[in-house]
C-alpha cells in the first residue's frame, strides 16, 4: 500500500476511503482552529454575507444557537468550496453563489451584485486576495473574524510515505517550521493559493487540486506518478 502523509486532522472514515484506493494515510495535523469571540446585528449587516471556510460556518452557527437567532432571508450567502456551501445548505440557507477559489468567487460577486459593503467571515489568518480583488471592483469588505488559526508545527518521520497533502498555506508555513522538503516527494495542494505557498518553498513537484475536496485530492495521487529521475530534471 502506497504511502502519503495527511498534514491535516481527519475523519476515520476518509483514511478508510483511502486504504481502499490503496492509500494509507499518516496524519501530522500542522493547524488546528479555536472559536473567536463575535458580536453580529443580523438587522444592521450588510445584505451579502461571504464565507470562506467550513471552520466560519460552524463559528456562525454555534452563536445563531446560542442566541436563537436566524438568517433572515433578506442576506444573500455567497461560499467558496462545496463543503462550505453544503454546510450552510445543512442549516437551511440557500447560497446564492458557489465557486472554488476566491478569484473567481470575487469576480461572480461583481456580476451578480452591484458594488456595495460585503461582510465576509474569516478567520484571524484570512488570505488577502478576495478582498483585495473586491476592493477593486467597488465592494466595501467588513471582515468578521470568527476563529483563530494556531500552527501546531511538528516533525516528520517520513518513513516510506512518497507525498504530503496541503490544505492550505497556514500549514505549509507551519509544516516548514519543523521540517525541511526532502528530495524525491511529492506534495498535493487543496488549491492554487496553497500550491502557490509551496513553490514559494521551493518545492519541485507540487500538484493542485481540480476541486478543493478530499476526493479531488486522492483523484491526484492516484492519477499522477513522477519519479525520482523526473524531479532532479525539474531542478
Amino acid at each position: 500500500m502506497r504511502e502519503i502523509i495527511c498534514t491535516k486532522a481527519i475523519d476515520e472514515s476518509i483514511c478508510r476511503e483511502w486504504e481502499q484506493a490503496g492509500i494509507g494515510l499518516r496524519v501530522y495535523p500542522m493547524i488546528k482552529t479555536l472559536p473567536l469571540p463575535f458580536h453580529i446585528n443580523i438587522f444592521e449587516t450588510p445584505a451579502i454575507w461571504i464565507f470562506t471556510s467550513e471552520k466560519a460556518v460552524d463559528s456562525l452557527k454555534t452563536l445563531l444557537k446560542k442566541y436563537f437567532l436566524a438568517i433572515y432571508q433578506n442576506k444573500l450567502l455567497v461560499a467558496i468550496a462545496p463543503k462550505t456551501a453544503d454546510a450552510l445548505a445543512g442549516m437551511g440557507y440557500h447560497v446564492e453563489i458557489r465557486s472554488h477559489n476566491a478569484m473567481a468567487l470575487a469576480e461572480e460577486i461583481n456580476i451578480a451584485f452591484p458594488p456595495q459593503k460585503v461582510l465576509h467571515f474569516c478567520g484571524d489568518k484570512r488570505r488577502d486576495e478576495l478582498s483585495e480583488r473586491l476592493t477593486e471592483l467597488g465592494f466595501t469588505v467588513m471582515d468578521k473574524k470568527v476563529y483563530q488559526t494556531v500552527l501546531t508545527p511538528q516533525k516528520l518521520n517520513w518513513g516510506d510515505a512518497e507525498a504530503a497533502l496541503f490544505f492550505s498555506p497556514s500549514a505549509v508555513e507551519s509544516f516548514f517550521k519543523a521540517n525541511d522538503w526532502p528530495e524525491g516527494k511529492i506534495a498535493y495542494a487543496i488549491g492554487p493559493t496553497t500550491a502557490a505557498a509551496l513553490k514559494q518553498r521551493e518545492v519541485a513537484a507540487v500538484y493542485a487540486a481540480a476541486e478543493p475536496n478530499f476526493s479531488s485530492m486522492r483523484e491526484a495521487v492516484l492519477n499522477i506518478r513522477v519519479t525520482n529521475k523526473e524531479l532532479r530534471m525539474k531542478k
